[in-house]
């Protein structure tokens, strides 16, 4: 029989409570009739009431997984093709919440995706949608820079403002996972061309990616990433090169910052160098923030989710690198970013920390850089 999948969309029509079906084990015993006249005309596979958030589809014969925000199993209801999965999620009028549905063989293994892309729902008081553009008046560059502490070249990305004049100082964001340059880029050029900040240009620095045979069982110690930007990592993992995180984190500090100063106008003085990182890059963040305190006057750090980062900062109160913290209220990283700033908190370092009701989410931290390229700018984030 020819296995298929069917989203059910929410209208503008309300709606009775959905308290008789507010889980698949619920008491009442439904027929398919039921459940298609009642949902069947739905035109999206998220519903809402109140804090309650409702993901529900139709397939016949396969499970569904929904993955984004949430990564579960959808529970089929009764003996029909519908499928569910009930959240309840404290302030969801503020939730962004990412989300696909898939479906999966008998072995749990997801055998395709009924949308390629991913869909966003947002709650009407959630922050506003902020659209990569396409069609930046600045430049974005491909380079390769030697890394004689790795000995080996290392592709780096270069966001320049318009008009953009290497005879001139420019603030600068030095940013991990550097392939993801673009939807930052478009943020920072909205804000210079919006008259908001200053222009200042980004280094996008890639890790080295992994090593092993996608087709084979994963093997942590070809993870460069996590090498990489995890500190102690290596030490964990059999096989893995512990030198690597200290060569790598000499390129990324001493070698890209001389690099681009030299090259592209990046400013020199620390009060105009700033760095930008994310999950894995978050961690690495606070590892440099505190080995070099004095290279990076404001650190932005979404979702820091290693506990061997984080140690007890001793700064010079007149003189230390301040943290942006940025976090998921929905994110398994939530506890870690809560504890730096903590950390902060209880040593008296001025810091901001900024938590939305979301995942473990690259669109969270591509769209709030809104709000803290704006701090780290010293200008009052505004949306």
């Amino acid at each position: 029989m020819t296995q298929f999948v069917t989203l059910l969309m929410f209208c503008s029509f309300s709606f009775a409570p959905l308290q008789a079906i507010s889980s698949p084990t619920a008491d009442r015993v439904w027929t398919a009739a039921e459940l298609e006249d009642r949902f069947g005309a739905l035109n999206s596979p998220v519903l809402v009431e109140g804090d309650t958030l409702t993901f529900i589809a139709k397939s016949n014969g396969r499970a569904l997984r929904v993955v984004g925000t949430f990564n579960q199993d959808l529970e089929r209801i009764g003996e029909t093709d519908f499928h569910m999965l009930v959240k309840n999620i404290p302030n969801l009028d503020r939730a962004v919440v990412r989300y696909r549905i898939e479906k999966k063989d008998n072995a749990g293994l997801i055998l395709g995706k009924i949308k390629s892309d991913f869909s966003v729902w947002r709650g009407p008081l959630a922050p506003p949608e902020l659209p990569i553009r396409s069609d930046l008046k600045g430049s974005i560059l491909q380079q390769e820079v030697f890394s004689a502490a790795l000995n080996e070249k290392r592709p780096v990305q270069v966001y320049l403002p318009p008009q953009h004049d290497k005879a001139q100082s420019y603030p600068i964001f030095y940013m991990t996972d550097g392939n993801s340059i673009q939807g930052y880029a478009s943020i920072l050029e909205g804000l210079i061309t919006d008259g908001k900040i200053s222009p200042a240009i980004i280094v996008g620095v890639p890790h080295g990616g992994y090593t092993g045979d996608p087709n084979e069982k994963y093997d942590a110690a070809k993870d460069l990433r996590q090498i990489e930007y995890l500190a102690r990592f290596g030490e964990f993992i059999e096989g893995a090169d512990t030198t690597r995180f200290e060569k790598h984190k000499k390129f990324f500090v001493e070698e890209v910052s001389l690099w681009a100063e030299t090259n592209y106008g990046a400013s020199a003085d620390a009060a105009y160098r700033f760095y930008l990182g994310s999950s894995n890059g978050g961690s690495f963040g606070v590892t440099l923030g505190l080995e070099y305190p004095q290279h990076f006057s404001k650190l932005i750090t979404y979702a820091i989710g290693w506990q061997f980062s984080l140690k007890k900062p001793d700064w010079d109160k007149q003189h230390y690198p301040q943290f942006y913290i940025g976090t998921g209220s929905l994110d398994d990283f939530l506890k870690t970013g809560q504890s730096w700033a903590k950390m902060l908190e209880t040593g008296g370092y001025k810091h901001h920390y900024t938590e939305w009701v979301t995942g473990h989410s690259a669109l969270f931290w591509r769209e709030d850089f809104h709000n803290a390229a704006q701090w780290a700018l010293g200008q009052s984030p505004a949306r």
